[in-house]
C-alpha cells in the first residue's frame, strides 16, 4: 500500500466575536476528512474546528467562540493510481501561532501533518481513541492536555 505524508501550513485571518484584549487559549481538532486519489498524489479536504477563548476588551470577561477553517492539500504518494481507495491515517496539528491584526481580528498560522495511504481495497479501520486536544497559548506557547 503506497503511503505518503506532508506538512500543511494555513495562514488565515479570523474575526473575533467581540474586541479582545488577548487570546487566552485555542483548542483545535481536524474533522470531516475526505480524500481522492490522483496519479502519484492524494487530495485531502477537511476542516480545522477551533474553540477560541478570548478576554473581552471592554469587560475583561472570557468569551468563547468557535471557528471553522476549511482546507485542502495535495499529499504526494508515489505509486498512487487514480480511482484507488484512500484514507487519512494521521492528521495531527503541530502548532498554532496567533497575532493580533486589530482588536477584533487575529492572524493564525496553523501547521499540521497529514499521512495517507492508498490501496485497491482498504480494510475497515480499527477504532482509535481520540487524540489529546491541542492547545496554543500566545505568544506561541504550546500545551497538550
Amino acid at each position: 500500500m503506497p503511503v505518503g505524508s506532508t506538512q500543511v501550513l494555513i495562514d488565515v485571518i479570523v474575526s473575533l466575536a467581540v474586541p479582545a484584549l488577548k487570546v487566552a487559549s485555542i483548542t483545535a481538532n481536524i474533522i470531516n476528512l475526505t480524500c481522492q486519489t490522483l496519479a502519484n498524489q492524494v487530495l485531502v479536504s477537511g476542516v480545522i474546528l477551533e474553540t477560541i477563548r478570548q478576554v473581552a476588551l471592554a469587560t475583561d470577561m472570557v468569551v468563547v467562540q468557535v471557528a471553522a477553517l476549511p482546507f485542502s492539500a495535495a499529499v504526494p504518494v508515489p505509486g498512487a493510481v487514480p480511482g484507488e481507495a484512500c484514507r487519512v491515517i494521521r492528521a495531527e496539528i503541530e502548532g498554532i501561532t496567533v497575532q493580533f491584526v486589530a482588536d477584533q481580528l487575529i492572524r493564525q498560522v496553523v501547521v499540521f501533518e497529514l499521512e495517507v495511504e492508498t490501496a485497491g481495497v482498504l480494510p475497515l479501520p480499527t477504532p482509535q481513541p481520540f487524540s489529546p486536544l491541542f492547545e496554543a497559548r500566545p505568544p506561541g506557547t504550546v500545551v497538550f492536555r
